[in-house]
């Protein structure tokens, strides 16, 4: 389920450079989004690269 609010999601990846595909970062955010919705926070992964994940359906 995602967030009631209309705000992107925001993902920070962080770690070592390697190829990190918007469907594992999707699916992750939505196996943790009860708790960082809960607690009120953004999804953090890492401090390098920033990606949004607009508000939309997951299947």
């Amino acid at each position: 389920m995602l967030a009631e609010n209309k705000e992107p999601l925001i993902a920070i990846y962080i770690g070592r450079e390697f190829n990190v595909s918007f469907r594992t970062i999707k699916t992750y955010m939505v196996e943790t989004e009860d708790y960082l919705k809960n607690h009120g926070f953004k999804l953090v992964l890492n401090l390098r690269y920033v990606m949004k994940i607009e508000d939309s359906p997951i299947n």
